[in-house]
């Protein structure tokens, strides 16, 4: 980059201060203000309706400026004044609150210099009072803003409007909030303002004329177009030298990603970056404000070396101390630079995520790491690891980069967020709009099939089958799995852009449809029906059922109650039947209850599908898939919440479903179950499995040998009918071996240890969980089988 106009540029930039605001406004808790008017007395607060008509009888009708003249027009301003000469303000209290209002007014207008405040008038509108559009006169010397602080009194209406720059707020006083406060608002003189009728009630100001001490109050207020306007040349030249990357031009002040804002900038940050952006929009730069941080991790130098970890965030107005952090960056190691946390021109967050930056791409009159960091944090030794130290440097920034890069930006930087951008997009009108869409949309096809995720089971979107919307306008429908590709898929279907899907399908394996969704399937068939995707799934079942069983399953939900897809429904019918049913995923945890083959979401779709089924063949294999386990655990597990579903009872009344024949067989089994009885133990004899002989182990993973009498004498124990607990007098490691054999085999045994004598002792007690665990069984079984009798 050349260095003139890289200093021209911050040169123009640093000649913009102030805050960029045109106004300031708060309230402060009420307190007794002491203030008098002559021939009335103090004021009580809320003002009273007749000392308010005292007030007015002691006024005079507001006049106001029509060229060199003054004139009075209740069509123009309606409102009662009494001139400050009258009224008694010398309350410590109230002075107090002055200098408060002060302070707070400075911030906001970005007023660098001492000011003071000189009281003007008492202001009274009453019904239908009001004030037409109009500016304040400088009626003294250096004056550069007016301020106005309502008194409390009960009124609506009277809201005051301030316009400057092509932008407009409202300042309400009315409410019963303004009971309980003072309110106040400062503007600049040469700001538009106006005073909506009051309604009702009585609207009560003072107003203040606020002057300089020292400066020119015509540098205080530049409009946001005349500061932009300064800009132009300068960005233009520089903008001219910097293409293909980002540019991030940081501004003075840091700040926390909770306080980065357009409206929280600080001090001269607020109109440089709203001129900048302002200036960049006009060049046809894309431009946004973002929080750039560096972030540096290396040895810790001169610091507590001991097993700790110290961290200090010095957060600027509210410093916040997390320990003392000691020592200081040594040797760096790893650094990253980067801009996040984006907000618009209208102060609006932006979807955009992280960006990385280079050093070179950063505009600044100082380094980044010039000045102390804003956060540290310090730790010791940590296994293998030495003491290491952590700097992160927070600065806001505007970034810009040129129109004709942005869709390689977007999708370089953060193609995830590129495609969010794009769906977006695709739900908005406009030729613009249009043509923005098709040149991000070209972008984004062009980064794959580079750009997807790893095509691994744990990548890939689970089914949920009946768990999706219509997506019709919600941006979030991709499925819980969302990923660039699905975003992208998304978007396609939103916009119905056949071309781009086309494009898609041809350059990605069929295998990485499976990150998409129940729902994202459902709009994209809907939208362009299930033609474009033959060859996907031709590719998949070719390539494996058992392989793309998810995938197929996710089709089967959405095809089979779509009249224009029976065809595709049949076409994954016919291999789905032939697979067997999941199974289980392996549990390294003992398990009372073995998890039983099957899937409930598999099995609610191939139920919901097999009125599709006319073929006694097919009937027959889709009911076998359903039913290849018989056992309880599978009608406890999966078959009996699956027939007690709202949407499988409303599927089940059409003709050829296969739910009446699932439903009596599970009715038989659980009645044969809950038949039988349950008796309770009529002794101590207990169960045990019989112990199986020690395998010896070979290498590190190997473990001390176990007595190998010790099984057999806890099994000889649970097979006497009359000894109630036993004692083991063994080593750990033996009792240790015992105590995960019980908790392995769920017996029914509880256990304490002794801890009397060498070795500790052992002692294992007889109890009967295994039949009251039967027993809540039992009541399961029997409530599932109350359900179930109810349907048929």
């Amino acid at each position: 980059m050349p260095a003139k106009a890289h200093s021209t540029f911050l040169d123009a930039l640093s000649k913009i201060s102030g805050t960029g605001n045109f106004h300031s406004e708060g309230r402060l808790p009420f307190f007794l203000p002491e203030i008098a008017v002559e021939g009335v007395g103090e004021l009580a607060f809320p003002l009273p309706r007749g000392q308010v008509r005292e007030l007015i009888a002691l006024a005079e009708a507001a006049p106001y400026g029509k060229g060199l003249d003054t004139v009075r027009d209740d069509s123009v301003r309606k409102c009662w004044q009494i001139d400050a000469r009258h009224l008694e303000l010398s309350s410590i209290t109230w002075n107090s609150f002055i200098t408060v209002v002060l302070e707070k007014v400075k911030k906001d207008l970005g007023v660098e210099a001492e000011i003071s405040a000189l009281p003007y008038k008492l202001l009274i509108y009453e019904k239908g009072g009001h004030f037409l559009p109009h500016r304040d006169t400088e009626k003294l010397e250096a004056m550069f803003a007016t301020l106005i602080i309502a008194l409390p009194s009960t009124h609506e209406g009277g809201v005051l409007q301030i316009r400057h720059g092509g932008r407009e707020v409202a300042v309400d006083f009315s409410g019963k909030a303004h009971w309980r406060d003072f309110q106040f608002a400062a503007l600049f003189a040469d700001c538009e303002h106006e005073v909506k009728p009051v309604s009702s009630g009585y609207r009560c100001c003072l107003v203040y004329n606020l002057k300089l001490k020292k400066g020119n109050p015509a540098a205080l207020n530049r409009p946001l177009d005349a500061q932009a306007q300064a800009l132009l040349p300068a960005l233009r030249s520089l903008a001219g030298e910097r293409k293909g990357g980002l540019s991030a031009v940081l501004l003075e002040h840091s700040y926390t990603e909770a306080n980065l804002s357009l409206r929280n900038l600080k001090g001269n940050d607020s109109s440089r970056a709203r001129a900048l952006l302002a200036a960049a929009g006009e060049l046809g730069l894309v431009a946004h404000l973002g929080l750039v941080t560096y972030h540096q991790m290396g040895e810790l130098e001169g610091g507590d070396s001991s097993y700790h970890s110290y961290r200090n965030r010095r957060y600027f107005d509210d410093d916040e101390e997390v320990g003392d952090v000691k020592g200081c960056m040594g040797e760096v190691y790893e650094e990253s630079l980067t801009v996040g946390h984006w907000r618009n021109d209208r102060d609006r967050p932006v979807g955009l995520g992280p960006y990385s930056l280079e050093m070179e791409e950063m505009i600044a009159g100082e380094a980044i790491d010039a000045r102390e960091p804003d956060e540290k944090e310090s730790e010791g030794y940590t296994g293998n690891a030495g003491c290491t130290m952590d700097y992160w440097y927070h600065r806001a920034a505007v970034v810009w980069w040129h129109r004709e890069d942005h869709e390689r930006i977007l999708c370089t930087q953060n193609l995830t967020g590129a495609c969010r951008e794009l769906l977006a997009l695709a739900g908005k009108r406009g030729k613009s709009t249009s043509e923005a869409f098709q040149r991000l949309a070209a972008a984004v096809v062009d980064c794959f099939p580079e750009a997807l995720p790893p095509l691994n089971s744990s990548a890939l979107t689970p089914f949920v089958a009946g768990a999706f919307d219509d997506g019709d306008g919600d941006d979030k429908f991709p499925g819980s799995n969302e990923s660039a590709f699905t975003f992208a898929l998304a978007s396609f279907a939103k916009a119905g852009e056949t071309r781009w899907l086309e494009s898609m399908i041809s350059r990605v394996p069929p295998a990485a449809f499976g990150l998409c969704s129940p729902a994202l399937w459902s709009s994209l068939i809907r939208t362009f029906s299930s033609a474009p995707f033959r060859p996907v799934i031709d590719a998949l079942i070719e390539e494996g059922v058992e392989k793309h069983r998810n995938t197929l399953f996710k089709l089967l939900e959405v095809t089979r109650d779509s009249p224009a897809e029976v065809e595709l429904a049949h076409r994954l019918l016919s291999p789905l039947i032939r697979i067997a049913p999941k199974v289980p995923r392996r549990n390294w945890k003992p398990e009372r209850e073995v998890e039983p083959p099957g899937d409930p979401e598999e099995a609610r779709a191939l139920l919901a599908a097999t009125p599709l089924m006319t073929a006694p063949q097919e009937r027959a294999l889709a009911l076998a898939f359903l039913l290849a386990d018989q056992s309880l655990a599978y009608v406890r597990v999966i078959l009996g919440p699956l027939l007690l579903g709202k949407p499988v009872i409303r599927e089940s009344k059409r003709a050829g479903s296969a739910y009446p024949d699932l439903l009596a067989f599970a009715i038989d089994l659980l009645e044969t179950e809950t038949s039988r009885g349950l008796d309770p133990y009529p002794d101590w004899t207990r169960p045990c499995p019989p112990p199986e002989k020690p395998q010896p182990t070979i290498g590190w993973g190997s473990h001390r040998p176990s007595n190998p009498g010790l099984l057999e004498e806890l099994a000889c124990f649970m097979a006497d009918p009359t000894e109630k607990s036993h004692d083991f007098k063994r080593a750990q490691h033996d009792r240790s071996h015992i105590e995960d054999y019980i908790k392995t085999n769920f017996l029914d045994l509880e256990w304490t240890t002794i801890k009397i004598g060498t070795p500790h002792t052992l002692r294992v007690i007889k109890n009967d969980s295994s039949y009251r665990h039967a027993l809540e069984i039992r009541k399961k079984d029997e409530a599932l089988l109350a359900s179930l009798r109810r349907i048929r």
